[in-house]
């Protein structure tokens, strides 16, 4: 009997208790949405909380699904697979993740080796293959591993010049585009490993990358310098440096493809990609901005706020139409802690 009473005394002393399928988990509170990603279908959403948890939530209805103890340190990107019915997460513990949609249940863990307080091998970013099978995992480490999203099985390992900070797939996906913490942004080619182009030299980490959706040869890098680089890959021309007053904090194409967007401090900006000039800005003065995703068909910004609160406004006037509520200290959870935790 010694055995039951330990676990019973442990979930106690722990702070989690489990009663009508309800986990509990303390938030801090000031509980940051660190990143978001909306499914393909536009059904649901994901959140990553600075308290290292992922809520999943259902967008038509504004429910809370499910609210995941993902990691154990800081969540640094967020991506839903082609087809949605997975989400991937990869974070300063050294692992990345794949999660089922929209159970939350963990299906595959990737992961370096490292010693416990190190941080040279956070993975910072992630990015899934345009179909779906492979999962790139860039870190501090400055190695890219290629994972087989159905195996777990890493099938490529591409080293690096530098610490990575994004990457995204090509829409053949025979080259990753690259960001790095030198300012350097690389498009690398999978089949011989090598670099095949050189697009923007920040004077500051490259902190998010983005090809134009439509397969235009067309490219935007966002570095810490408060800049966004536009670039035709083609001719691997610099078309445009277009200048922010605040730290940037996430870039994404419209998924129509005539605006760029960005994120930074108390503002959500849209660029015309014809002139380089703003299209238009909306401000929040009250709120403290902290990640940015869009839909699919391009109708609704989301944005993630310091306080957990989770705006959504129309792409185009910037009126609020809904927002989703930082979550309370109760929620909907994995079937399983031994799984929610296990690395």
């Amino acid at each position: 009997m010694k055995a039951p009473i330990f676990i019973l005394l442990f979930l106690h002393f722990s702070g989690i208790s489990f009663a009508q399928n309800r986990l509990k988990l303390p938030l801090p509170d000031q509980a940051t949405v660190l990143q978001l990603a909306s499914s393909p279908n536009g059904q649901y959403l994901a959140a990553a909380y600075q308290n290292h948890t992922i809520g999943l939530w259902d967008i038509p209805s504004g429910k809370l699904l499910r609210l995941i103890p993902a990691h154990k340190d800081m969540i640094n990107d967020l991506r839903f697979s082609p087809d949605g019915k997975t989400f991937a997460s990869s974070s300063r513990d050294h692992t990345a993740k794949i999660w089922t949609c929209p159970s939350g249940q963990k299906r595959q863990a990737f992961g370096e080796n490292f010693q416990p307080g190190q941080r040279d091998y956070d993975i910072q970013a992630i990015a899934y293959s345009s179909d779906g099978k492979w999962l790139a995992t860039g870190s501090k480490s400055m190695r890219i591993r290629i994972y087989d999203t159905s195996s777990g099985q890493q099938v490529k390992t591409l080293r690096a010049p530098a610490m990575v900070h994004s990457l995204q797939f090509d829409t053949n996906d025979q080259q990753l585009l690259v960001g790095f913490h030198d300012g350097i942004t690389s498009l690398m080619d999978l089949a011989s490993e090598q670099e095949v182009a050189q697009y923007s030299k920040h004077t500051g980490q490259v902190i998010s990358v983005s090809f134009h959706p439509d397969s235009q040869p067309l490219l935007a890098t966002a570095g810490s310098d408060k800049i966004i680089q536009l670039w035709n890959t083609q001719q691997q021309e610099l078309l445009f440096t277009l200048h922010h007053s605040n730290p940037l904090l996430s870039i994404t194409f419209h998924p129509k493809g005539q605006y760029l967007f960005a994120l930074e401090g108390h503002h959500f900006q849209g660029w015309n990609l014809q002139t380089g000039k703003p299209a238009y800005q909306f401000s929040f003065p009250d709120k403290e901005l902290s990640a940015l995703t869009i839909s699919q068909d391009g109708q609704q910004v989301v944005l993630g706020s310091a306080t957990g609160e989770i705006l959504f406004l129309n792409a185009y006037t910037g009126e609020l139409s809904r927002s989703l509520p930082r979550p309370k200290d109760e929620h909907p959870f994995v079937s399983s802690i031994s799984d929610s935790f296990e690395e």
